[in-house]
C-alpha cells in the first residue's frame, strides 16, 4: 500500500493526516508520499516525520511513473503490466493512458463502474486506477467489488479523485486497502 497526501486539504491539515497513519499501528508501516506546492520547504518535515518522499506539485508524468517504479510496477522488468484505468469521463481516461501506454505499460480502459467491475474480473489487471465520482456505479462499490473476488481481492488500487474526501470516505478507503490517493486537481490536463 502506498498514500500520496497533499499537505494543504480543506478542512484538515496534512500533517495531521500523516501523524495519525504514522501513529496507527495498522497503518504505520504505510509508505507516504507527500505532494505540495511548496515541496523543498516541506521535504525535512516530512522525512522526520515518516514520508518516503515529497514531490513538488503539479504532479508530472515522470513523478507518477516515478511511484509506480518504486512499488515495482515495471513493464520492462516485468513484462507487461496491465493497468485498468477507471473514469466516467472518456478524457480523463485517455489524459493517463496515454503516457502509461508510452512507457510499456498495457492499458484497459473503462468509462464507468459497471465496465469496471465486469473488466476486473475478466482481465485481472496488475493495478488499478480508479475514479471515485462516478453516476450509477461508484468508485467505492466498484472497490468494494474487486476486493470480494478471490482474483482481484489483493490487486493494487489507486485512487484518481477530484472529490474533497471525508474522513469517513477516507476510512472506507482504508478498509479496502488502496494502493495510492492522488488529488485530480494536482494534475493538469498534460499530466
Amino acid at each position: 500500500d502506498l498514500i500520496v497526501l497533499d499537505i494543504l486539504l480543506p478542512g484538515r491539515d496534512g500533517w495531521e493526516v500523516l501523524e495519525t497513519v504514522k501513529t496507527n499501528p495498522k497503518t504505520a508501516d504505510v509508505p507516504i508520499v507527500i505532494v505540495s506546492i511548496i515541496a523543498d520547504e516541506n521535504r525535512q518535515k516530512g522525512f522526520s516525520m515518516g514520508a518516503m518522499d515529497v514531490l513538488q506539485k503539479p504532479i508530472t508524468p515522470s513523478s507518477l511513473l516515478g511511484i509506480l517504479e518504486k512499488q515495482n510496477f515495471l513493464p520492462a522488468s516485468q513484462g507487461t503490466v496491465r493497468v485498468l484505468v477507471v473514469d466516467d469521463d472518456p478524457r480523463a481516461v485517455e489524459v493517463i493512458a496515454i503516457p502509461l501506454e508510452a512507457k510499456g505499460y498495457t492499458v484497459l480502459r473503462a468509462f464507468g463502474g459497471r465496465d469496471a467491475i465486469k473488466l476486473a474480473q475478466e482481465e485481472v489487471p496488475d493495478l488499478v486506477l480508479l475514479d471515485l465520482m462516478m453516476p450509477e456505479v461508484d468508485g467505492f462499490d466498484v472497490l468494494v467489488k474487486i476486493r470480494k473476488k478471490t482474483a482481484t481481492a489483493m490487486v493494487p488500487v489507486l485512487i484518481l479523485t477530484a472529490k474533497d474526501l471525508t474522513e469517513d470516505d477516507l476510512n472506507k478507503l482504508k478498509l479496502n486497502g488502496i494502493q495510492q490517493l492522488i488529488q485530480k486537481g494536482d494534475v493538469d490536463k498534460k499530466q
